[in-house]
C-alpha cells in the first residue's frame, strides 16, 4: 500500500513539473494567446502608474502598485 501512495505522489509531482516546464517553453502561446496575459516592458510614467507596451501585440499597459500589469 505504501508503494501505491508513493507512485501516485510521484505521478502528481511529475505532472506538475511537466506543466511548469511546458508553460515556460510555450509562455507566449499559453500566457498571452490563451490566458490573455500581456508581457509588458516599462516605457514611461504617467504621474500615477508606470506605462508600458506588450512585447507581443503592442497593447498599451499600466502597472499597479503591486507591480502587476493590466
Amino acid at each position: 500500500m505504501g508503494n501505491v501512495i508513493a507512485y501516485v505522489l510521484l505521478g502528481i509531482v511529475g505532472s506538475a513539473l511537466l506543466i511548469c516546464v511546458l508553460g515556460l517553453i510555450f509562455r507566449k502561446r499559453i500566457g498571452h494567446d490563451i490566458l490573455g496575459w500581456h508581457d509588458c516592458d516599462a516605457t514611461g510614467f504617467d504621474g500615477a502608474s508606470a506605462t508600458g507596451v506588450c512585447k507581443y501585440c503592442g497593447k498599451e499597459c499600466l502597472q499597479d502598485s503591486q507591480g502587476n500589469w493590466f
